[in-house]
C-alpha cells in the first residue's frame, strides 16, 4: 500500500495537498490544488496505489475543464464514457512512465479488481464485447489479458495509446467516436446484405406473387405495423442510456457506451468507507509534540504554580524535606531488586554471547593448508560465527487515572526500578505519565458544544485535551535532574497514600487514554529507535483498566461501523465491526486497544503490566505473566502489594513482652521472628523474581 512518503514524492513537482478523509469519492479541486481521497477498505490495499495513482495522474495532467460551462459546452458532442477512456489512457501512461515503480501497482491494483468482477465481465467472452470494452479493458490490464483486435481496431488503438496532451484526448475522442460510427454502419450494411441474402425469391417473382395476393398483403403490412408500433415502445425502455440515466440513442445510432467503464464507476462505492459508517484518527508527529507531550517550560509553569499555591504553609516545605529522606531511603533499598534484574539481563546477555566467535569447518579445502596435511587434520576453511548481541532500548508509559489512586505510588516505585536497572546495564529510555489534560478539557469543551462538527474536511484528530503526556525521566538526562523529577512524581503521588494533601499541577490524575497513547507510541517509538539506534525496542504500559472512550474533534460515535487510524509513518489500522453494530462500547474500547498493540507488536516487543488487586488473577506468586495476550507480547499481571520494595535487611517487629523473659514469651517471640522472617524472605524472593522476569522479558 502506498505510504505517505511514496505520495509526497508524486507530488513533489507540484503544488498539492492531499487529503484523506470520510468523503464519498475521490475529486480535485483545481482552484485551491486539493486532491481529495475516501478511505480505501483494507482488503483493498493491493488497489491502494492505483487508486491514488489514478487519481493524481488527474490532477497532474486534466485540466480544470468539466467546472467551466463553455469550456464544456466545447465537449458536449463527446460522449462522457468514451472521453473518459482516452483520458485515464493518457494520465495513467504518463504517471507511469514519470515514476516507473507504478507499473507494477497498477497491474496488481487492476488484476484484483478483475478478479472482483469490477468490470462486470465475469461470465463473458472479452473478445465478444464491443470494440470500447475490449479497448478498456486491453488498456488497464495490458498483459493479463488476451483480445483479439482487427487490423484496423489496432490502428486506432494507437492511436488511443500516443495521446501527450488535452487536446490530444479531444481530438482523439473525436476519431474514436467517427471509428465507432463506421463500424457501425459496416455492421448495418453487412446485416443488409445478409437479410436480402435471406429473403428467398428474386424480385421478378415476389411483383407477380404480390399482384395475385393484395389482401392477404395487407392484411400482412396491418400486421407488421402493429408490431413496429409495440418495438418503437420497447426501444423506448431499453435503450442506450447516457450518464444522466435518460435514452440518448435509438437501436440506429452507433452505441459509444463502455459497460466496463460504467461498472467500474459503480463498484468504487465497494472499495472506500463511506463517511456515515467510518470514524478517521489522523495522528501525526506535529501533533503529538504541539499538542500532548508538556514541555520544559509546561513543567517550570507547573511547578512555579505549585509553590506559589503552597510555598507560605510550613507543612508543605516539612514534606518536601520528608521526601527526599523518604526518596533517599527507596533507592537505597531498591539496590538488590535492581542487581537481581542486571543479573538476569547480563546472564541472559551471556548466553546469547555464548554462541560468538566460534570455528566450524566447510566442506571446501583452504589450499594454504595443504602442506600441513601430514601434521594437521585442519585443512578445511573455517567459519567464524559472531555474537547475537543487540542495542536494546525502553520506553515506558504510566496510566495517570484516577483509578489508579490507590496503586501510582507504588507503580512509580516500579518504574523507577525499571528505570535503575535500564541505567546501571545501559539501555536507553524514557519513562512518561499518560492521562487527559483536565485544563485543557475547560478550555476547549465550551467551544465544542458550540460547534460540534468541523465541517465535510473534519479529520476526526484528538483533541489536544484528549491526552498529556509528562515526561518523567531520560536516560539522557543527568543524574540529578532524573532523581529530582523522579522525586517530584513521587511527592504529588503521596496524598493519594494518604500522606500530604498536595499535588503539582503536571501530576493530576485524570481519565484514561490508553488506546491514544498506544496509537502515538507507534511514532515515539519509531523516532526513539531512530534516535539511539535501537535494533531490539521494548514498549512497557504500566496501567490498572481498560481504555476510556476516545475524545476527538467530533464525538466518537461508539457504534460506527469501522474505525481507522491514520498513524504517520505506519499507514493505516482499521478496526471493523464485525457484530454488526451491536457491540457494547466497552467491548469496543478492547477491540481498539487488541487492533493498535496488535499493530504496534508488528515491529517492537510490547509488554504489559496489568496492577490488581485480586489474587484469583495472579496465584500464589503474586504475579504471573501471560504470552501473546490481547495485543500484548507479554503481559504481566502483579497483585499490589507485591509492587511494595522490601528492605534487603531483615528487622523483626517488636515485642511488647519483650522486657519479660520467660520461657513461654521467649518461645512465642521466636515463633513470631521465625514466621516475619519467613514472610520476608518470601517477599524478597518474590519480588527479585518479578524483577528477574522484566529483565529476562527485554533482554
Amino acid at each position: 500500500m502506498m505510504n505517505k512518503a511514496l505520495l509526497s514524492k508524486l507530488m513533489a513537482r507540484e503544488d498539492l495537498e492531499v487529503i484523506e478523509g470520510n468523503f464519498k469519492t475521490a475529486s480535485f479541486d483545481p482552484k485551491n490544488r486539493i486532491v481529495r481521497l475516501p478511505l480505501l477498505k483494507e482488503e483493498f490495499n493491493e488497489a491502494a496505489t492505483l487508486f491514488i495513482g489514478h487519481e493524481i495522474g488527474h490532477a497532474l495532467y486534466t485540466p480544470d475543464f468539466f467546472s467551466h460551462e463553455e469550456k464544456k459546452a466545447e465537449l458536449a458532442d463527446i460522449p462522457f464514457d468514451i472521453i473518459n477512456i482516452v483520458e485515464d489512457v493518457r494520465i495513467e501512461r504518463k504517471v507511469r512512465e514519470f515514476y516507473p515503480g507504478l507499473v507494477n501497482d497498477f497491474l496488481k491494483g487492476y488484476k484484483r479488481l478483475m478478479d472482483d468482477n469490477f468490470f462486470g465481465v465475469k461470465d463473458k467472452e472479452p473478445n465478444d464485447l464491443k470494440f470500447l470494452d475490449r479497448l478498456n479493458l486491453k488498456a488497464k490490464l495490458n498483459a493479463l489479458i488476451d483480445v483479439d483486435f482487427s487490423f484496423k481496431e489496432t490502428l486506432m488503438i494507437e492511436k488511443v495509446n500516443s495521446v501527450e496532451t488535452w487536446d490530444d484526448t479531444v481530438a482523439v475522442s473525436r476519431a474514436l467516436m467517427e471509428f465507432i460510427k463506421e463500424q457501425h454502419q459496416e455492421e448495418e450494411e453487412q446485416q443488409q446484405e445478409v437479410l436480402e441474402e435471406s429473403k428467398g425469391p428474386s424480385s421478378e417473382e415476389s411483383t407477380n406473387e404480390e399482384e395475385e395476393d393484395s389482401e392477404s398483403n395487407e392484411e400482412q403490412t396491418s400486421i407488421s405495423a402493429e408490431e413496429e408500433e409495440d418495438s418503437s415502445e420497447e426501444t423506448q425502455v431499453t435503450g442506450v442510456k447516457g450518464t444522466s440515466g435518460e435514452v440518448t440513442e435509438d437501436e440506429d445510432e452507433p452505441d459509444y457506451t463502455s459497460d466496463t467503464d460504467r461498472s467500474m464507476r459503480q463498484n468504487e462505492s465497494k472499495m472506500v468507507h463511506s463517511g456515515d459508517d467510518t470514524t478517521y484518527i489522523r495522528v501525526t508527529k506535529n501533533q503529538i509534540a504541539d499538542e500532548f507531550i508538556h514541555t520544559e517550560e509546561d513543567l517550570v509553569l507547573s511547578n512555579k504554580a505549585f509553590e506559589e499555591r503552597y510555598g507560605q504553609w510550613d507543612e508543605f516545605w516539612q514534606h518536601k524535606e520528608a521526601m527526599k529522606e523518604e526518596y533517599s531511603s527507596f533507592i537505597k533499598e531498591i539496590k538488590p531488586a535492581v542487581n537481581a534484574m542486571v543479573q538476569q539481563f547480563e546472564l541472559r546477555k551471556s548466553a546469547m554471547e555464548s554462541r560468538k566467535i566460534r570455528e566450524s569447518t566447510s566442506g571446501s579445502i583452504d589450499v594454504n593448508k595443504l602442506w600441513q596435511y601430514k601434521l594437521d587434520d585442519h585443512i578445511f576453511k573455517t567459519v567464524m560465527s559472531m555474537p547475537d548481541a543487540k542495542n536494546h532500548g525502553l520506553l515506558m508509559y504510566i496510566d495517570y487515572s484516577s483509578s489508579m489512586t490507590r496503586r501510582i505510588y507504588e507503580t512509580l516505585k516500579q518504574a523507577v526500578i525499571l528505570s535503575m536497572f535500564a541505567k546501571r546495564v545501559g539501555i536507553p529510555f524514557e519513562l512518561y505519565g499518560f492521562t487527559t489534560d483536565a485544563t485543557k478539557y475547560r478550555e476547549a469543551r465550551a467551544k465544542d458544544l458550540e460547534n460540534l462538527r468541523d465541517g465535510a474536511e473534519s479529520k476526526y484528530d484528538y483533541k489536544s485535551w484528549a491526552l498529556k503526556l509528562v515526561k518523567i525521566a531520560d536516560s539522557k538526562w543527568s543524574k540529578i535532574k532524573m532523581h529530582t523529577m523522579f522525586e517530584r512524581a513521587m511527592f504529588s503521588a503521596w496524598p493519594y497514600s494518604g500522606r500530604t494533601p498536595f499535588t503539582e499541577p503536571a501530576f493530576q490524575l485524570g481519565g484514561t487514554p490508553l488506546n491514544e497513547t498506544i496509537s502515538i507510541a507507534h511514532i515515539m517509538t519509531d523516532d526513539f529507535v531512530k534516535r539511539n539506534h535501537i535494533e531490539k525496542m521494548n514498549v512497557v504500559f504500566l496501567t490498572d483498566g481498560d481504555a476510556q472512550d476516545m475524545r476527538l474533534r467530533e464525538h466518537l460515535n461508539q457504534w460506527t461501523d469501522t474505525i481507522v487510524w491514520d498513524i504517520e509513518g505506519h499507514g493505516k489500522i482499521e478496526l471493523a465491526d464485525k457484530y454488526n453494530n451491536y457491540v457494547p462500547s466497552e467491548s469496543r474500547r478492547q477491540q481498539a486497544k487488541k487492533t493498535l498493540l496488535g499493530s504496534l507488536s508488528k515491529k517492537y516487543n510490547v509488554i504489559g503490566f496489568f496492577l490488581t488487586d485480586r489474587r484469583s488473577q495472579v496465584g500464589s506468586n503474586g504475579y504471573h505473566i501471560y504470552n501473546n495476550y490481547g495485543g500484548y507480547d507479554s503481559f504481566i499481571t502483579v497483585h499490589d502489594k507485591r509492587l511494595q520494595a522490601v528492605d534487603d535487611e531483615f528487622v523483626p517487629k517488636a515485642d511488647s513482652d519483650a522486657n519479660i523473659s520467660t520461657e513461654a514469651t521467649d518461645r512465642k517471640r521466636m515463633n513470631s521472628i521465625k514466621r516475619d522472617f519467613k514472610k520476608f524472605q518470601k517477599n524478597k524472593k518474590m519480588n527479585k523474581l518479578i524483577a528477574q522476569e522484566f529483565a529476562r522479558l527485554v533482554a
